[in-house]
């Protein structure tokens, strides 16, 4: 998940919408997703971490993600500004081993660097928790970085709160990630 900081809705937000993807979104998500990561999240990861992210076998996850979603409460939502696609967010079922059957998860929430601030992250987020809500939902959770400062930022802002689970990524050295929760509104 990439954003950076809350949102600044200016000119770009009169010609922004955001809609489920559809089959032909799969490669504009992939690109978004490698380059976000290479730009984004390079600095605050081991050397080599990124260095197998490939935009065909990302895309391909994707292109299945959208045909045939792992469950009928899974959701790939895109953001665009002016036809072109410039943010996504995954959601679905939380995946935590701690997780009962009423929390969401925000998986993926990922925003061009070009294109951050501009509304685009607060428009997928209140589009994703309303996704999760439509299907019953009661609370939602999401992973951050810990290096993340700009999301933890972005989260706090729109009520989200850490609470308290960690976890380590291998990425050829240990990464540590925070989870994050809010309630879904009734």
């Amino acid at each position: 998940m990439s954003i950076s900081g809350k949102s600044a809705a200016g000119p770009a937000a009169a010609d922004a919408s955001v809609r489920p993807a559809r089959a032909g979104d799969s490669l504009a998500v992939a690109e978004i997703q490698v380059h976000t990561w290479l730009t984004c999240y390079a600095p605050h990861l081991p050397p080599g971490a990124l260095d197998a992210l490939d935009v065909t076998l990302v895309e391909a996850g994707w292109r299945a993600a959208i045909s045939s979603p792992p469950s009928p409460a899974h959701r790939l939502l895109v953001a665009l500004r002016g036809g072109q696609l410039v943010g996504y967010l995954a959601a679905g079922p939380a995946e935590d081993e701690d997780a009962t059957e009423a929390d969401g998860e925000v998986l993926a929430l990922t925003v061009t660097p070009a294109e951050q601030r501009m509304g685009h992250g607060s428009r997928l987020l209140a589009a994703g928790i309303q996704a999760l809500v439509d299907v019953g939902f009661k609370l939602a959770r999401t992973w951050t970085f810990d290096a993340d400062v700009p999301l933890h930022t972005f989260l706090a802002a729109a009520g989200w709160e850490p609470d308290g689970a960690r976890r380590e990524l291998d990425m050829g050295e240990p990464v540590g990630q925070q989870r994050w929760h809010v309630t879904l509104p009734v």
